[in-house]
Formats: structure tokens, sequence, C-alpha cells
């Protein structure tokens, strides 16, 4: 069991199911200001790496022992909020306050910022996690939902969601969209702050299928949305909500 309590105690550990016994813990100051889960990623000769995103880096540690296997240059902000996220053996990721994407090649040891770096780019999500579906890297922030090309981070498009406010001053939203879209089939399902469920469909072109509103209670959402056998569970600072299709 891996659990990162960055802001708590500047450390990553790791304990054992079983007795629940700390096996190793990683720990540095710069994991103070960070915010995100850590994944799973196979390295190379049988080597497991628990990858995460941090200050100005992404590290990837060795999950027996976790020590430092690679670290690779990504944004240039001093906390990272968000989850990065691996697809056909590349490792995805989005945060900052002024903007920073990126995609780097898997595996590796030591410094691999120029021999695994894929592309960088300038896109902004400081909070919500991307999701990387058919080739195809969408996320979004501020209400605007950008998709891209997951091979070479060229934008494909990048709009606003119909129906969604321009702005908004209430709770987490002062800060970004917290909420992380998640993949339904052909579908990209998003919650906004406010509580505005969407439904857009996955391709090249922009498509906005539907909007609804989940309660016209003054609630704020900051949790993704969870799917389970045809019902989606949405959470809110007062409630959980649970809608199913007839």
């Amino acid at each position: 069991l891996i659990v990162t309590a960055g802001p708590e105690g500047r450390a990553i550990f790791a304990l054992d199911c079983s007795t629940g016994e700390e096996v190793w813990k990683a720990e540095a100051n710069s994991l103070g200001n960070v915010w995100g889960t850590p994944i799973i990623v196979p390295g190379p000769e049988g080597r497991t790496d628990i990858v995460i995103g941090a200050p100005y880096e992404v590290w990837g540690l060795n999950a027996e022992t976790g020590r430092l296997s690679w670290y690779c240059e990504a944004v240039p902000e001093d906390s990272y909020s968000s989850s990065v996220v691996l697809s056909e053996g590349l490792i995805y990721g989005i945060s900052g306050r002024q903007g920073g994407s990126f995609a780097i090649r898997a595996g590796g040891t030591g410094e691999i910022t120029e021999t695994h770096t894929a592309w960088t780019g300038r896109d902004r999500n400081r909070y919500s996690t991307p999701v990387v579906v058919n080739g195809r890297l969408y996320h979004i922030s501020s209400n605007i939902v950008a998709c891209l090309n997951a091979q070479t981070g060229e934008e494909i498009y990048r709009e606003r969601l119909s129906g969604a406010p321009e702005s908004s001053s209430r709770g987490f939203s002062r800060g970004g969209n917290y909420t992380s879209p998640v993949v339904v089939g052909d579908h990209l399902f998003y919650v906004s702050d406010q509580g505005e469920t969407y439904v857009l469909k996955l391709g090249d072109q922009f498509e906005q299928v539907a909007v609804n509103r989940v309660t016209e209670n003054s609630e704020t959402f900051a949790a993704t949305p969870a799917i389970d056998q045809g019902a989606i569970l949405i959470r809110s600072d007062r409630a959980v909500y649970c809608i199913e299709s007839k």
C-alpha cells in the first residue's frame, strides 16, 4: 500500500497490506507541495516504479525500496496538485498556475530529461487529472475542454463547455476545477464545481451530448464522479447523489 503524505509529513510511505507496518519511507522537502496520487509503472528488467509529479520534476521511485530510480524535468512550478497518467508506455501530466504539460517515456535510470521526454507544452490544468483514450489526451480546466494528440502534444480542439458559467466565486472554484473527467464507453463525463454534469462524445470533433444540473442547492462539487453498474455517483460538500439510467 503506497500512501502519499506530502503536506502532512513530506514523505511517501509503503505499508505492508497484511500488518500495516512500514516497509519504506521516502522523504523530501518538496513533497510538502505535492497533492497528487502516485501511479504504478513497469520499469526495465522487471523493476516496478512508483511515479508521481513533484515541483519542477516527475519522479520514479523503486517500488521495493522507495529509492529514486529516475527523475525528469517537467512543469516550472513549485507545487504539483494533479496526478500523472500512463498510456501505451508514456507518462502524461498537466499542472501549474502558469501552465505546463508533458509526455515522458516510461523507464530509464537517473536523469532522463534529454533521453525520455516525448513532448512538452503549455496547457494549464492546476488540479484536474487528464485522461488518455484512443490516442487522445483530454483535460478540462475553468470549463474549457481541450483535446490533444497524445503522441505529439498537438492541439486538436479547445472549446468552452456549453451552459458553463464564465466564472464562480463559491468554494473551491476560486482556485480552479478540482474534479477530473472519466471515460464511459465512447463518452467523457465531467462534473463542474457547481454541479453541472457534462457528457461529451470522444473524438476529434468537439461534441457536447448533454448537460444536466445535479441540484439547485448551493453546493460545491470537488470530487471526481464514480461509475458503477450503470450508475454515476456524484459527491458534493453536502450530499452524495446516485443517478441511474432508466
